[in-house]
């Protein structure tokens, strides 16, 4: 390995040691920690889209950051019946905004629309939390990260070797078909290896790790069609080796939701947790 391999591969690995252990422990934890640390990540992945707009300078993400924490505020601490309220919320600390400084109507109502947009985007980092609370649902989150965690492992490593031909080249060049398959298959292995934890037939595990695959790697090529438009490699500098927040979570963002509405409906089906 050269010499600028190695040191590129420095800040990465000091990167994961500090932080992965951090993420664990609040995982295994649970409750207020792991609900914290999640609002956290929310609200900074709603700064880094705010750089992310296409040909525009940055734009101020504090009106969707304060929806995202009543977001949890809301459903965690009030009621969730006070979520109709985020909209109002959104408006009220972006009314400044609206009527400060002498943008157009129409960039205003561009950078509205972007503000919605990261709102729920971000937000949907608050189905960690619903997952999290699941009867079963630490085994059921680490499912959800190890599927993700391998798919995109295996993926990468798969493609490095036997990639041919691209899977989507105008939003992500490097990434290739034969490799997203990898990356299924590690899916399918990781949802057969947990039946160890998970009252769930062989078959329904794998199918389970699958569509967990997919919706990770949906959530990667979207993350990567953002990037693509704004003209950016990383959405951050945070993670020294690893860019910003988003750069390391935007495949979670799908395939924990995903996770947690095909528990549910395995669950209505008549299934067993």
């Amino acid at each position: 390995m050269s010499g600028d391999r190695v040191g590129d591969l420095g800040p990465r690995i000091r990167t994961i040691l500090i932080f992965v252990p951090i993420v664990l422990a609040a995982v295994f934890v649970g409750n207020w920690v792991f609900t914290l640390l999640v609002l956290l990540l929310a609200v900074g992945v709603a700064e880094e889209m705010g750089r992310l707009l296409p040909n525009r300078e940055p734009v101020s993400m504090r009106p969707a950051q304060v929806a995202i924490i009543w977001l949890f505020v809301g459903t965690f601490i009030v009621s969730p019946i006070w979520l109709i309220l985020t909209p109002f919320f959104l408006f009220l600390s972006g009314i400044g905004d609206w009527f400060k400084g002498d943008a157009s109507w129409a960039r205003r109502t561009s950078d509205l629309g972007w503000q919605v947009f990261t709102a729920c985007y971000a937000g949907l980092a608050l189905w960690w939390v619903y997952l999290r609370f699941e009867p079963d649902g630490l085994v059921l989150f680490l499912f959800a990260l190890a599927v993700t965690w391998f798919n995109d492992t295996v993926a990468y490593l798969g493609g490095s070797r036997f990639g041919r031909k691209r899977l989507v080249p105008a939003l992500s060049p490097k990434k290739s078909v034969e490799g997203a398959l990898f990356g299924l298959g590690a899916g399918g292995l990781v949802g057969l290896v947990f039946t160890g934890w998970l009252p769930l037939h062989p078959g329904v595990a794998i199918a389970l790790g699958v569509i967990t695959a997919i919706s990770a790697q949906l959530g990667d090529l979207f993350a990567s069609m953002l990037k693509r438009g704004a003209e950016v490699k990383d959405t951050g500098a945070l993670l020294p080796g690893h860019g910003g927040l988003l750069d390391r979570v935007d495949s979670l963002l799908f395939s924990v939701p995903v996770v947690l509405v095909l528990v549910r409906v395995y669950v209505i089906l008549g299934g067993t947790l």
